[in-house]
């Protein structure tokens, strides 16, 4: 899990508060000259402009705040998609290095192929007729299939497509696409991770729309 954006925020963080400090001081500032600019006239005048410089004061300083607390939630939320996608990348890397090692088991792959194949053919007739990617009939040598296989190139980690005589209906059942059909509850989990790393941040986790 790479935490190195977690650092950087605080320090991102902290930059706009001290910008938003300085800002404040400046506007108290100059709020100081003008009041004691108006010292000269009459009373109920001043006093009249002193409520309508705190009035504007307040506004503006509500504004600056609200302009900070803007970025940096948009910075944090920016930061915590591109850590739930990293995750779910080195995952996903993790998958399909687990799948060419099984292969290197011919038992163990051929196991696994044929139990796909089988759900394929359950699923598209006993008519159908079985594709696997390029060099993995290898894996089928001595298994009892009773469909015809052939080879074609399937870039798809492994696994097979089962495709009815015509052509008109197509079963993938490949690893890569049953990886992708997992994707929704990959991200669930992984999101659920993510917001448990970064709890210690209670300001900003109501921000967090993940699901």
């Amino acid at each position: 899990m790479h935490r190195e954006g977690i650092p950087e925020l605080h320090s991102f963080k902290e930059s706009l508060v001290k910008e938003h400090e300085q800002k404040i001081e400046s506007l108290r500032n100059a709020t100081g000259k003008r009041i004691a600019e108006m010292l000269s006239r009459k009373r109920i005048d001043v006093e009249q402009e002193i409520a309508a410089l705190n009035r504007n004061h307040e506004a503006r300083q509500a504004s600056l705040l609200a302009s900070s607390l803007l970025r940096v939630r948009s910075r944090y939320r920016s930061e915590f998609l591109k850590e739930a996608n990293r995750l779910f990348s080195s995952v996903e890397k993790m998958f399909f290095e687990e799948i060419q090692h099984i292969k290197i088991d011919t038992k163990k792959y051929g196991d696994i192929l044929c139990s796909l194949i089988a759900e394929g053919v359950e699923a598209m007739g006993k008519d159908a007729i079985v594709y696997v990617d390029s060099g993995d009939s290898v894996y089928l040598v001595d298994r009892s299939v009773s469909q015809e296989v052939r080879e074609k190139c399937i870039p798809r980690w492994g696994g097979c497509v089962i495709e009815s005589p015509d052509g008109a209906r197509v079963f993938d059942n490949t690893l890569k696409t049953r990886w992708e059909r997992m994707h929704p509850d990959v991200i669930k989990a992984l999101s659920r991770e993510v917001r448990r790393i970064v709890a210690e941040y209670p300001e900003f986790v109501s921000e967090l729309r993940l699901s």
